[in-house]
């Protein structure tokens, strides 16, 4: 009777989560939604192109603008773009839909300093991942991509137990609301004792906002493959930023090799497929660019690029974008920067 009665509750409680996961994640915050919104994308069967990256490329290049790159419909532009993607993760997406992509002629994907080395972004993508990914043999499979996600084998067993039972996924996004659970800190958490016990004074009030903004969000990107980030049908205010603390950029020097071995492998994937591969190097604001030039942060990013052996290298130099008004935070471009690089790609 006890192993009947354990059975039938994990199968109560199985199909519960299966049935509430959907209406839960209207209440994450927006990155983890956005990964929600992926996950739900259907494979483009017509799709000649294929764009890949992270929040830089989600804010900055409309379908718009890659079919006038590519003389394209824009039915036949598939976008993947994720916020805090890594190289591993656009490995990972590409091996899941080349198979349904048979008309598939180039890729284009964006590599910063960010993406290729070892910072908070890089944990957060696995964050992302583990509650907010499919699982696909080829994880295990492709070196880099087993290295990554499952370098040790309780990582494995932690994938398996979320997609068993999805809200585990979600932990991350209500334990700091609710202190439901005490997982390790966030990239995105505020570190903060002050701050975190506010945030859950204000718990339900957050929620709300979470679901309002996710709805927009939800009806914006049925229309579109970009977004103005943190804009919920307004541009965010930029005075609301501070000012950049010196130093910032430190956080990006980091070396990370698996990074470089991801993108390695999909281009040599694509290169048998007869697939170009073409990289975005594209700018951060002024100031997070000259905090890096002052650490050299760049100089890892211009020296791998070549080695790569790419089919096109696209880069927008820092001078082209140097108006602070372009961006609407350190990384990423409001519609008046959108525009400027829009005219920087088509005359090139």
């Amino acid at each position: 009777m006890t192993a009947k009665y354990i059975a039938l509750s994990l199968l109560f409680i199985f199909l519960s989560m299966r049935l509430a996961f959907e209406q839960l994640c209207y209440f994450t915050e927006e990155t983890s939604f956005l990964w929600y919104l992926n996950l739900k994308k259907e494979i483009h069967a017509n799709a000649e192109v294929l764009v890949l990256g992270d929040s830089q490329v989600l804010s900055g290049i409309t379908s718009e603008l890659m079919s006038k790159l590519n003389s394209l419909d824009a039915g036949k532009i598939q976008y993947r773009v994720r916020p805090s993607e890594q190289p591993e993760g656009m490995l990972d997406q590409y091996l899941e839909v080349k198979s349904g992509m048979p008309n598939l002629k180039k890729i284009y994907l964006n590599l910063s300093p960010i993406s290729i080395s070892q910072n908070a972004v890089t944990d957060a993508h696995k964050e992302l991942y583990f509650g907010f990914s499919k699982f696909h043999l080829h994880q295990l499979t492709e070196p880099s991509l087993r290295s990554f996600y499952f370098h040790h084998f309780q990582d494995f067993l932690w994938k398996v137990v979320i997609k068993l039972f999805p809200f585990f996924g979600l932990n991350q996004n209500f334990s700091s609301l609710f202190a439901i659970a005490s997982p390790l800190p966030k990239s995105t958490e505020l570190h903060d004792a002050d701050q975190n016990q506010l945030l859950r004074n204000r718990s339900f009030e957050i929620l709300k906002e979470h679901y309002q903004n996710n709805l927009y969000l939800n009806g914006h990107f049925n229309n579109s493959d970009h977004w103005t980030w943190k804009s919920f049908g307004s541009e965010k205010n930029k005075e609301a930023f501070p000012s950049l603390p010196e130093g910032s950029s430190i956080a990006f020097l980091k070396e990370r090799k698996g990074a470089l071995d991801a993108i390695r492998r999909l281009i040599e994937i694509a290169k048998i497929e007869n697939i170009e591969v073409v990289c975005l190097d594209l700018p951060f604001s002024p100031a997070l660019e000259k905090d890096m030039e002052k650490l050299n942060v760049r100089s890892r990013l211009e020296k791998e690029i070549p080695k790569l052996k790419f089919s096109e290298v696209i880069k927008i130099e820092s001078r082209s974008l140097d108006d602070p008004e372009f961006f609407i935070d350190f990384t990423h471009l409001n519609a008046k920067g959108r525009d400027a690089l829009k005219s920087h790609l088509l005359n090139k």
